[in-house]
């Protein structure tokens, strides 16, 4: 991540000092006004309350309905044994979760902070691993060791499944459900001892290295280089094209919120556009995105799930931005329309585009051909097809702001 940028070139820290200029609000009592509202929106919010008191590990449950949780090397897409990982098992067994923010690295139990969900699953389901103090044990030593908690889990989740298709006798013998050894394993990666320096290359080195092309295709778990989250794209469609597009949150429509249904190629596809217009807009004028989804949609019209499903392209309509509008305004002393906010967002990934090309990474291919899993829903991920939509309408939109 960040930091291992930072470390490859011996910078150890960023220092940023005050200045003498001071940021103040151009209308002030307008800007006061919509902090108030702002205050009360998250003090009322459903999802942010869930947020405070649990962390978002209920996301666990809805992964293992939907089937998108990452078990063993991302090959299955549930368990039972999740309930172990969970909101309500962690709090019978350690008690309450302390903590009352909705940032969820600031929540604790016990002695531990509580992972996030993605960090649950990367050292937990993806490593056959149900025991919650084991997580809390790995999570803390990849923290220590200045590794990110999740692509390392995703790494050792890989490394299991490849000893699994070619048996060696490497000393690192972990094997899925096997804790034992796994956090001596992390300790080589993060100290670059005893193998750990040649690991810590990561899954796309390791697979076009050791193993031949058709156990690749097998077990492979990275896109474009890049460790993907454990999360099985074939139960979470829109995720899937959001990891190949290179974020790492959950997308709020099909994820958070459950409002699309999974099935549905063509409104995953027209929401991906329309929400990731808006994460952009929040990125760029510095709202924390854990606000995306009390700002926009809890606040929206009582019809908007329905017409959300049925037609994703009025969903600007019906998305509430009045109150980000008037923060962003007040600020700002000008008055912001919903076309301009949205084009913040636009403009920022159209520059994107520009640096980075239009084509996107393809995802392993065994989430498009293979339905093997344990979950009742069997199916392929469409990704080709999600993504010729996707990249339709990404076009179409931004050809439509670059007119205007």
């Amino acid at each position: 991540g960040f930091g291992a940028l930072l470390g490859r070139k011996n910078v150890k820290a960023l220092v940023v000092e005050q200045g003498e200029g001071m940021q103040e609000a151009a209308e002030a009592e307008k800007f006061a006004l919509a902090m108030g509202k702002l205050e009360k929106c998250i003090a009322k919010s459903p999802y942010l309350t869930t947020l405070a008191n649990e962390g978002d590990l209920f996301l666990l449950e809805e992964g293992m309905e939907q089937g998108f949780c990452g078990v063993n090397n991302i090959s299955l897409r549930t368990d039972p044994r999740l309930f172990h990982l969970s909101t309500s098992e962690i709090m019978r067994r350690y008690g309450p979760i302390q903590g009352d923010s909705w940032e969820f690295c600031r929540h604790r139990v016990g002695t531990h902070r509580l992972p996030s969900a993605l960090e649950m699953m990367a050292l937990g389901s993806n490593l056959g691993n149900y025991d919650s103090e084991v997580v809390f044990e790995l999570l803390e030593e990849t923290i220590e060791l200045g590794l990110n908690p999740i692509s390392t889990g995703v790494l050792i989740g890989w490394i299991m499944a490849a000893r699994q298709e070619v048996p060696s006798d490497s000393a690192f013998k972990v094997k899925f459900g096997k804790t034992r050894g796994v956090i001596e394993l992390i300790r080589e990666i993060g100290e670059g001892r005893w193998g750990g320096e040649e690991l810590g290359k990561g899954v796309a080195h390791l697979e076009a290295t050791y193993l031949k092309p058709d156990k690749q295709v097998k077990i492979s778990s990275h896109i474009n280089g890049r460790e993907m989250l454990p999360v099985d794209p074939r139960g979470a469609w829109m995720m899937g094209l959001y990891m190949a597009l290179g974020y790492d949150d959950p997308p709020v429509g099909e994820i958070l919120l459950q409002y699309l249904p999974h099935c549905s190629l063509f409104s995953k596809a027209e929401w991906a556009v329309v929400e990731e217009n808006l994460m952009a807009t929040f990125n760029s004028i510095g709202l924390p995105k854990s606000l995306f989804a009390p700002l926009l949609f809890e606040r929206s019209r009582l019809p908007f799930k329905q017409l959300f499903l049925r037609h994703p392209a009025t969903a600007y309509r019906w998305v509430s931005t009045k109150l980000v509008r008037s923060l962003l305004g007040s600020f700002l002393g000008v008055k912001v329309s919903l076309k301009e906010l949205v084009n913040i967002g636009r403009e920022s990934l159209s520059i994107k585009e520009s640096l980075n090309g239009p084509d996107i990474p393809p995802i392993p291919q065994r989430f498009t051909i293979d339905t093997f899993s344990n979950h009742p829903k069997g199916c392929v991920f469409p990704f080709r097809q999600l993504v010729d939509r996707y990249q339709f309408l990404r076009a179409l939109d931004l050809a439509k702001y670059r007119r205007g």
